[in-house]
C-alpha cells in the first residue's frame, strides 16, 4: 500500500503558508493607505467647497456694495472704485 509522506509536504505548504501571510499583510497594508487618502481628500474637498462658498458671498456681497454705491451717486458723479 502506498504512504503519503507528511514532511515533503509541509515543507512546500510553509513556503506557500508564508506567501499568503505576506500578502494579506500586503493587503492591509494598502486597505489603510487608501483609508489614509480617502480621508485626507475628502478634507480636501471639503476645505475647497468651503472656500468656494465664501468666495461667491463675498463676490455676493462686493456687488452689493457696488449697486449700493451706484444708487447713491448722483446723476453725473462717477462712483469711487474700490474705496470702502
Amino acid at each position: 500500500m502506498h504512504t503519503f509522506d507528511k514532511s515533503g509536504f509541509d515543507v512546500g505548504a510553509k513556503v506557500g503558508r508564508e506567501a499568503v501571510a505576506k500578502t494579506e499583510k500586503l493587503m492591509d497594508d494598502a486597505r489603510a493607505e487608501q483609508r489614509l487618502r480617502l480621508r485626507w481628500l475628502l478634507a480636501v474637498i471639503s476645505f475647497m467647497g468651503f472656500f468656494a462658498v465664501a468666495m461667491a458671498l463675498k463676490i455676493r456681497d462686493l456687488a452689493k456694495q457696488r449697486e449700493k454705491e451706484r444708487n447713491q451717486s448722483g446723476p453725473g458723479e462717477q462712483p469711487t472704485a474700490g474705496v470702502s
